[in-house]
């Protein structure tokens, strides 16, 4: 093949995983158990001719959907920690609280001590 062809399957392959992502990302955050249900199903409908994307999704995902999806992961107070690294999601919810770079040690002092009394 030559680089032309090259190029544009390596973009349709993109736009085809983007658009993957965007569905699984929609699946991902829904609200409630009802609505993931419903996106889950009709990403099954729009995959059905992907039998091994399913399989995967089916046996590695599903199956541990209480652990990352937003319906159930709603339902326990985690301070908007989504990350698996602790320390990553605490700083990012640190800084949300800081909103400067520029704060003075009694500041950090002070915001750290609130998030704590949450």
């Amino acid at each position: 093949m030559n680089g032309l062809g090259d190029s544009n399957l390596k973009k349709q392959n993109e736009e085809l995983r983007d658009t993957f992502m965007e569905r699984w990302t929609q699946v991902t955050y829904a609200k409630t158990e009802d609505a993931f249900k419903e996106a889950y199903q009709q990403l099954k409908i729009d995959y059905c001719e992907q039998p091994d994307l399913l399989n995967y999704l089916n046996k590695f995902k599903y199956t541990t959907k209480e652990q990352f999806i937003k319906a159930w992961t709603s339902q326990h107070k985690h301070y908007g920690i989504t990350v698996t690294l602790r320390i990553k999601g605490s700083h990012s919810y640190l800084k949300k609280f800081l909103s400067t770079s520029k704060s003075d040690l009694f500041s950090v002092i002070k915001v750290v001590s609130l998030l704590h009394a949450e």
